[in-house]
């Protein structure tokens, strides 16, 4: 089962536990009851539970422990009270995130496969200064190398694709940096 799919469990569940009369009120929910209720693994309920601790819809009120069930063998389980403190209903779940150039740049060479720089200033939009950066980058971390020359400028191919997200490359170095470790 998808994660979306146990979120959505899960916040059905919780709505259920805190609208009345079509008002939010605040209840607390134990980590077992609503792995129950909603007939999923504990450990992705677990999970959607903590997140939503992390972003504030719930708290965590106290920790029990319960020996396993009969027929299951370990430790005793977790097994947290929560309180929702906001109304479920009104979280988004797809925050949107702000698309970085760089973004588009990884975009944009995972579709083209070869490119030069100026097609990527072109398709992208983005400067040249931030192009020739991130090109350089990802040079070095070898995820593109160059192929070829077409007129005066470089042919670059995409050698190692990572997936849709772009690959985590170190932060540009600040001159001021650079300049103290050169001296």
């Amino acid at each position: 089962m998808s994660r979306t799919k146990v979120l959505d469990a899960v916040k059905v569940e919780l709505a259920t536990l805190t609208v009345r009369d079509g008002r939010f009120s605040p209840a607390t929910v134990r980590l077992s009851a609503v792995s129950e209720r909603t007939k999923l693994a504990r450990r992705r309920v677990l999970r959607v539970l903590d997140r939503l601790v992390k972003d504030k819809d719930l708290e965590v009120v106290a920790e029990d422990m319960t020996p396993p069930a009969k027929g299951e063998h370990g430790r005793n389980r977790r097994d947290t009270i929560y309180r929702v403190i906001r109304d479920i209903r009104l979280r988004r779940d797809y925050q949107l995130k702000n698309i970085t150039c760089r973004d588009k740049i990884w975009s944009t060479l995972r579709v083209s496969r070869r490119f030069t720089q100026s097609d990527l200033v072109r398709l992208t939009e983005c400067s040249e200064g931030v192009v020739k950066e991130y090109v350089g980058i990802l040079a070095k971390s070898n995820h593109i190398k160059e192929i070829g020359k077409r007129g005066h400028e470089k042919v670059w191919a995409l050698i190692k694709d990572v997936g849709p997200r772009r690959p985590e490359t170190p932060g540009q170095v600040k001159k001021s940096e650079q300049a103290e470790a050169a001296s």
